[in-house]
């Protein structure tokens, strides 16, 4: 769930503030294409932010949220602030992202290491080698994201496997 922060224009003396240096965890701010957002991790919890235009630090701030979209969520209170808190994904739920990035990358013309560096950072990648563990594991994605484009999701999703073809190898001929 993404928070939407906006500033208050009548902020009354108990406002909450943004205080973009005392939300907890790592904090990386992009532009979605249509706004500034802000992600904060820290082990366990990722906070998602969408700030509006003019929203600066230490303005009074009031945030909105869509509906039903924070019902899996957990609601922290931070100082004056209300934050909204989602779970970090399983390990499984974060091996299929690795995979489809990686892959996706691949087709797209990325090097493995162009890769590693989107997936795991700048700083992981700093002592790639060739027979490294980063290495294999970024050529492990790669693969795994091959064979669910080749079959392999049906697996994933608990289909039936795909009848052989004629054109497969050990198919019977006429």
């Amino acid at each position: 769930a993404v928070v939407q922060l906006h500033p208050d224009a009548d902020p009354p003396p108990d406002a909450a503030v943004f205080a973009f240096w005392h939300l907890p965890g790592h904090k990386q701010l992009l532009h979605d294409g249509k706004g500034l957002a802000l992600i904060a991790r820290s082990p366990g919890h990722c906070l998602r932010f969408a700030l509006a235009p003019g929203l600066e630090d230490g303005m009074a701030v009031v945030q909105a949220h869509r509906g039903g979209a924070l019902a899996p969520a957990r609601r922290h209170s931070l100082g004056t602030a209300l934050f909204i808190v989602n779970p970090r994904p399983t390990p499984a739920a974060l091996m299929e992202l690795h995979t489809l990035q990686a892959f996706d990358a691949t087709l797209a013309g990325a090097s493995l290491r162009d890769v590693g560096e989107g997936l795991f950072g700048a700083d992981a990648v700093a002592d790639w080698y060739s027979d490294g563990g980063l290495r294999s594991k970024v050529r492990r994605l790669v693969r795994r994201g091959d064979a669910l484009m080749r079959g392999g999701y049906r697996r994933l999703a608990q289909l039936p496997p795909l009848e052989k073809g004629r054109f497969e190898g050990s198919a019977k001929r006429p």
